[in-house]
């Protein structure tokens, strides 16, 4: 099995001071080439999607005390996989949003002695659609 071709772009923006956003588009052409049985040469690799979609915006304010607010959604698409070799059996697209919700006292801890750390997510919720 070779994948013949794996390619991944991704365009990251800081459209504001308190605005960052975000996209990917993955792509991956796997094809088996050797098999013991030859009616699979050819066809796209089991468990490997072809392609994949991100994309997110991500909002920090700033509320005094060294605290920042984050929100955060995420989107991603998994397209669809072959299960097995012989690809007659797959799971359609599969889109998941998550969204987050926290509090970054990066300054606050990193200024105090012996602590190196971050706080973020304080909530996370995952959705999935199909």
């Amino acid at each position: 099995m070779t994948l013949d071709e794996c390619t991944r772009e991704t365009v990251n923006a800081k459209a504001t001071d308190h605005l960052d956003l975000y996209a990917s588009f993955g792509y991956t052409d796997s094809r088996i080439d050797q098999m013991e049985d030859p009616k699979v040469v050819g066809k796209q690799a089991p468990l490997v999607s072809r392609a994949t979609v991100n994309a997110g915006v991500q909002v920090h304010q700033p509320v005094g005390n060294g605290l920042n607010a984050v929100a955060r959604v995420d989107y991603q698409q998994i397209g669809r996989t072959w299960w097995e070799p012989y690809n007659v059996t797959s799971r359609d697209p599969v889109n998941l949003v998550d969204l987050r919700a926290g509090v970054d006292a990066g300054e606050i801890v990193n200024q105090a002695p012996g602590y190196e750390a971050e706080l973020h997510t304080v909530r996370r919720h995952g959705l999935h659609t199909s």
